[in-house]
């Protein structure tokens, strides 16, 4: 899976991933395809809970952006 796909799977910016990503916080492979250059990352169901959980935590309220400006 990709740094974007998952990214939408989770609802979460793609940037945070790639920051997660250098924090060691998700294991991911730079590939190349086609001469560009993806992130690919192996997440089970297990995984996909951890990174659900963890975004959880990594907001200050536990609301989404959207839900704070529109208050």
């Amino acid at each position: 899976m990709t740094i974007l796909e998952l990214a939408e799977r989770l609802g979460m910016p793609h940037q945070t991933l790639f920051a997660w990503v250098r924090q060691g916080k998700v294991q991911g492979r730079l590939s190349t395809v086609s001469s560009y250059r993806i992130w690919l990352l192996k997440v089970d169901d297990a995984e996909l809970d951890r990174l659900k959980k963890l975004r959880e935590c990594s907001r200050p309220s536990g609301r989404s952006p959207r839900q704070i400006r529109d208050t």
